[in-house]
């Protein structure tokens, strides 16, 4: 957006395209989450999809992957989408040709949660890590957007929305990486 700075987060390569997540700006200055399909060459800009909250609110995003069929899974967080008080996880899934699939939003009354991460095991299944509070937090949706499980770990320490990861191996276990914060030192968690 003209006069407004843009930051991509993570970005993910099928082979024929490259995705990339951001935050760009509306005119007055707000982050807007957006998915960026852009060809290997890095010259064309196949299409680009933006996820806006209300009037006045930002919506970041952090995480994106794909998956063997083409569609793309991107995650994020964002404050009164519609109308929670606190931030809380976006995530959301598109087919090859930019077409929104499906939408969901993780949160937790009173308390901000950050999707910074996503990972897609062969079955369309999405991981997404981040943090609620001072936890570390993973959740999975399934293809079609239904909530499997949620799991949060309550390290000694506050986790850091900014350095969340998440892997799936190829026996379907998934892999969770935090920073935290103990005793004003950081730390590295790693799960299973």
């Amino acid at each position: 957006t003209a006069g407004f700075g843009e930051k991509t987060e993570d970005l993910v390569v099928d082979g024929s395209s490259v995705y990339c997540a951001s935050e760009g700006k509306d005119s007055s200055g707000n982050g807007i989450f957006t998915l960026t399909k852009l060809s290997t060459a890095l010259n064309t800009i196949t299409w680009e999809r933006k996820l806006h909250a209300a009037s006045g609110y930002t919506t970041h995003s952090e995480g994106v992957d794909v998956d063997s069929s083409g569609n793309i899974y991107v995650c994020g967080n964002g404050m009164d989408y519609p109308t929670y008080s606190n931030y809380h996880m976006i995530i959301a899934k598109y087919n090859s040709s930019g077409t929104l699939q499906w939408q969901r939003v993780y949160h937790k009354s009173g308390t901000n949660v950050y999707g910074t991460s996503i990972a897609v095991d062969g079955s369309g299944n999405s991981y997404v890590s981040g943090t609620v509070g001072n936890d570390a937090v993973l959740v999975k949706y399934n293809s079609y957007g239904a909530l499997h499980w949620q799991s949060t770990l309550s390290p000694s320490g506050n986790a850091s929305r900014y350095r969340a990861g998440c892997a799936i191996d190829s026996s379907g276990n998934v892999y969770l990486t935090n920073q935290i914060t103990v005793s004003s030192k950081l730390r590295v968690l790693i799960a299973k």
